[in-house]
């Protein structure tokens, strides 16, 4: 703002797109960010010039503990306007170069880092991903997401969707659906309304008036269960999620 200038986002922001602009052609920009840069939506049409342009080489997160000012952890990102390795990016997990001096400080092993990043190899801790990849994850520059195991099999969003809740109608009767009503047998799965109590209604509960499994966001389970609507609606607290399931593609069982 001190130059005029008030349209970058933030200083991450600032500094990608003026030093590209200041950078010979086999020039580098190498930035420590904070992690939120990695997967902000504010910074999606960066990040979408940097990998659709070729431009991005690398990320390497850090754990937190390593800065002398803060115990955040922070990530490092190359950008590369002379890379070697055309069409990918090198995803790098740094705990696995952190080491700790005889002062019990913890460090960064940059030997041994470097090494392994010059042998363009995989390895438990870096992981070489194709453009496209990064793409289909709408350019989110987050590594851990890049570690995960492949698994095979549809996406929940094809067969389960999110119920819009309405809040229920304070003072009225209903029946309660609490976290403790949900259940945790695997056979067992279907909740009976009759079983429930009736009460006055408050806060802090909506009404569902359709068919839904019902899932615990809070506690060690999950607690998968069935509503079977049957012309009486039942009141679920809001730390249970709702969701409405496609019979034609998955049985509810």
């Amino acid at each position: 703002p001190n130059n005029g200038n008030t349209s970058f986002l933030s200083v991450e922001n600032f500094i990608i797109q003026e030093g590209l602009k200041r950078l010979n052609e086999n020039g580098k920009i190498i930035l420590t960010v904070p992690n939120g840069f990695l997967f902000s939506s504010k910074e999606q049409n960066l990040k979408r010039y940097l990998v659709e342009g070729d431009l991005l080489e690398s990320v390497i997160t850090f754990p937190g503990g390593l800065l002398m000012n803060t115990s955040i952890p922070f990530s490092v990102i190359v950008i590369n306007l002379a890379k070697q390795s055309k069409g990918e990016v090198k995803f790098i997990d740094g705990k696995g170069f952190v080491g700790v001096t005889s002062r019990k400080l913890l460090k960064i092993e940059g030997y041994q880092l470097y090494s392994q990043y010059s042998r363009n190899t995989q390895s438990e801790f870096i992981r070489t991903v194709s453009n496209s990849e990064i793409i289909e994850q709408e350019f989110n520059l987050s590594v851990n997401r890049y570690f995960l195991k492949k698994i095979t099999g549809i996406r929940l969003g094809e067969f389960l969707n999110s119920i819009k809740s309405v809040s229920a109608e304070i003072g009225k009767m209903g029946i309660e659906v609490k976290i403790g009503d949900l259940k945790s047998d695997p056979v067992n799965y279907l909740i009976d309304p009759g079983l429930l109590n009736v009460v006055d209604l408050r806060r802090g509960y909506y009404q569902l008036n359709r068919s839904s499994i019902l899932i615990a966001s809070k506690g060690n389970q999950i607690k998968p269960t069935y509503f079977n609507y049957k012309n009486t609606p039942i009141y679920v607290s809001n730390d249970i999620f709702s969701f409405a399931i496609d019979e034609r593609k998955v049985l509810i069982g």
